[in-house]
């Protein structure tokens, strides 16, 4: 992270988990692009981007950015099943579409 004063981001992790606990996805996503900007690792931003979707059920979303993680060359372990992204063979992919109950 940059060199900053550690106060007011350290508020913002809170009111970020705040707003995923109160189930206020479009909160936490704009608490999300506030704090982005104080992070220098590309994989962090959008595995927290992916993080917060997967907490609202979003798995499309959540799956695609955890994809964007691994674009600098880099391995990364996924914080998601393996199966989401290639499901076993003869089996149809497991639903996405953020819907499931």
């Amino acid at each position: 992270m940059k060199q900053v004063p550690s106060g007011k981001y350290t508020i913002a992790w809170f009111k970020l988990a705040e707003c995923v606990s109160r189930g206020e996805k479009e909160r936490a996503l704009g608490v999300y692009r506030l704090l982005s900007h104080s992070l220098d690792d590309s994989a962090l931003v959008c595995q927290l981007e992916g993080d917060i979707f997967l907490s609202f059920n979003d798995k499309q979303q959540a799956v695609t950015n955890y994809a964007l993680m691994g674009g600098e060359g880099r391995q990364y372990a996924l914080p998601i099943p393996p199966e989401w992204l290639y499901p076993p063979p003869g089996l149809p992919p497991p639903p996405v579409s953020g819907k499931e109950g």
